[in-house]
């Protein structure tokens, strides 16, 4: 679905945010290494439903034949179901286009709050707050990484990113996000900020594979059933 050749993801809450690297490093291969290994790519191109049985992949109007179908769709972030939460200064980041968009809003002395403490919600906050952007991280979680590592782990990260100026607010739930500048917890506080950042987990996508099994099961009982 995307219109750039594969690139790398770890970088984009990384060494992209914080300006270290272009956007043209992340490619994984050069161009013209795909033609060369004979490797076709359709770029800017969904598939709308894949047939594992048939070997078919369709894209639009256009059916492609395969002897086989890798599955590769990734996850995408979690919004979590909470008031405010659609407002357009919320932001999450999976593809280049997402770090892109944060990179160009949030500068030296940019308020943000980030929201989530897990490996995506930490990297954000020591990447922005390299670059001198005031960063507070939210968390449900006493310490960041706790419930992935441990206690001993979380400690030294929220040690880790209290170096670097990140202000850690722990052991909280959010409630509520207002005008996608400011975050209300259950404790009754309201923090202000200028941006609002999502690290809130992924989800599996697996629409396709779903709506496949779902049109197998479909046709094995109307074959079973039909006289």
């Amino acid at each position: 679905r995307e219109p750039r050749p594969p690139y790398r993801r770890p970088p984009l809450t990384k060494e992209l945010l914080r300006g270290e690297i272009a956007a043209e490093e992340l490619a994984m291969e050069p161009e013209g290494w795909y033609a060369e290994h004979g490797v076709q790519l359709r770029l800017g191109a969904e598939v709308g439903a894949i047939d594992a049985r048939a070997g078919a992949v369709d894209i639009g109007d256009e059916a492609l034949e395969a002897a086989a179908i890798v599955l590769a769709t990734g996850s995408e972030p979690v919004r979590p179901k909470l008031p405010g939460i659609a407002h357009a200064r919320v932001l999450s980041v999976r593809e280049l286009p997402d770090s892109e968009r944060i990179a160009e809003r949030v500068r030296a002395g940019t308020r943000v709050l980030v929201i989530g403490s897990g490996f995506i919600g930490c990297e954000i906050a020591a990447s922005l707050a390299q670059i001198g952007a005031r960063v507070t991280l939210i968390a449900e979680e006493a310490a960041p990484q706790q419930r992935r590592l441990d206690l001993g782990a979380a400690v030294r990260i929220g040690d880790w990113l209290g170096e670097l100026g990140v202000e850690l607010v722990t052991g909280v739930e959010v409630r509520a996000v207002e005008d996608g500048r400011a975050v209300l917890l259950a404790d009754g506080r309201r923090l202000e900020g200028e941006w609002v950042l999502l690290g809130t987990g992924a989800s599996p996508r697996g629409e396709l594979a779903e709506r496949d099994r779902k049109r197998r099961v479909g046709k094995e009982c109307r074959s079973r059933w039909s006289p």
